[in-house]
């Protein structure tokens, strides 16, 4: 199963590209039986991750993997700049729009909560029906 193993060495990877400071944490009962379910949340680490590379300005990155009961929940914190998110913020045009589809391929939902100065927070939240 291993989501855990392969989100973990994903975060090393873009640590030691980016030197970003990235701590990976993962509680619960978190196994995801179906392939494409672990493909898609492993994309939507790693699409929030190279935003917070290449546009935050962040030194440190939190991820949380978590298992409870009915859902698995993936949370991704920066320190960076953050930025402007609201109905003129083009989400088509850049990784945000890849996380959204993959979270509905899913069943699940992603919340975004920024704002500049203010770093960023990713919620993934998918039911475990799904998975």
């Amino acid at each position: 199963s291993g989501i855990e193993i392969a989100l973990k060495s994903l975060c090393d990877s873009i640590h030691r590209s980016s030197k970003i400071d990235i701590e990976f944490s993962a509680d619960g009962d978190y196994y995801i039986p179906d392939p494409k379910a672990k493909f898609y949340i492993y994309r939507i680490l790693q699409e929030a991750l190279n935003n917070a590379v290449k546009h935050s300005n962040a030194s440190a990155v939190q991820i949380q993997l978590i298992g409870s009961k009915e859902n698995i929940i993936l949370v991704i914190e920066d320190n960076g700049q953050g930025f402007v998110y609201d109905n003129s913020f083009c989400s088509t045009c850049n990784g945000i729009y890849n996380m959204k589809q993959r979270a509905h391929l899913l069943n699940g939902t992603i919340d975004i909560e920024t704002e500049p100065l203010k770093g960023t927070t990713i919620r993934l939240k998918v039911p475990k029906t799904n998975v």
